[in-house]
């Protein structure tokens, strides 16, 4: 099977992710709404996180990795798409909650951040070590 087209796909589509996550980012602080100023945060994260993900896949298929990052290149990208889509949910958490208040009894925003959970990094690594 020809591969160029799919580097193209690739490519367009993580430059599509790139330029949203980078013209929300420059323009999200200039909101009126505080609560759409806090949702852009995650939004713009989400654009270019994702981005870096497609553009990662694009290297893969064209065989630019050597083998100790084919090795663990399957383990990044899931690392780098769950985050990407953690932030995306954080965006549509902030949207529908209507204040601060809300925020810290919702179990929506909680499932989304892992904070009902406390989850830190510290506590992910100590567990994933044992």
């Amino acid at each position: 099977m020809n591969q160029d087209p799919l580097i193209v796909i690739y490519f367009v589509y993580g430059l599509a992710f790139f330029s949203m996550g980078l013209l929300v980012a420059m323009e999200g602080g200039r909101s009126t709404d505080a609560r759409l100023r806090m949702a852009l945060r995650p939004l713009a994260g989400f654009g270019l996180v994702h981005a870096a993900h497609e553009w990662m896949e694009m290297f893969n298929v064209m065989g630019h990795f050597n083998e100790i990052v084919s090795a663990i290149y399957p383990l990044v990208a899931l690392s780098i798409l769950a985050f990407s889509f953690l932030s995306l949910a954080a965006f549509g958490a902030y949207l529908v909650l209507g204040s601060e208040s809300t925020w810290r009894v919702s179990p929506h925003h909680s499932a989304c951040t892992g904070s009902h959970l406390g989850l830190r990094p510290a506590d992910i690594q100590r567990h994933l070590s044992h």
